[in-house]
């Protein structure tokens, strides 16, 4: 199927969620061969897809640390944004953290653009942090 070409938009809206990064910790920052370690958030259409924002929402009490964002091409995952948490302990008063990066903050105004065969993933540099994270955007 072609993509929308003139001017270029994503043809299909999507929406994705991922409950509770990773139980272990991944603490490197340079490019590492595969995802072990890293959790799936959104993968690429045939035409390539953008994403347009991304949500961090506590599924519990949060732990001081950094969720880091990485693209997979099929070999190589390399990281592309950090972002930070904070100790928020929600109860029936006060909301749990929430942390919403769009494309002003996370790329510097324009979308994330991920070729086909590419996929967004997340990962967490403390162990077992209670987050839980929706992306949305399109594919072309």
């Amino acid at each position: 199927m072609a993509a929308n070409t003139s001017p270029i938009f994503p043809l299909t809206p999507v929406a994705t969620g991922l409950s509770v990064i990773g139980s272990s910790a991944v603490t490197a920052r340079t490019a590492i061969t595969g995802t072990t370690g890293l959790s799936l958030c959104f993968s690429a259409g045939a035409n390539g897809s953008r994403i347009d924002t991304i949500i961090i929402q506590a599924t519990g009490t949060t732990l001081a640390g950094l969720i880091d964002f990485w693209v997979y091409d099929g070999t190589t995952s390399r990281m592309v944004y950090e972002a930070s948490v904070t100790v928020v302990t929600g109860s029936t008063t006060t909301a749990g953290f929430n942390l919403a990066i769009s494309t002003t903050t996370f790329n510097g105004g324009v979308p994330l653009t991920l070729p086909s065969g590419s996929s967004l993933y997340a990962s967490s540099q403390v162990a077992s942090q209670l987050v839980g994270i929706i992306t949305t955007g399109g594919n072309y």
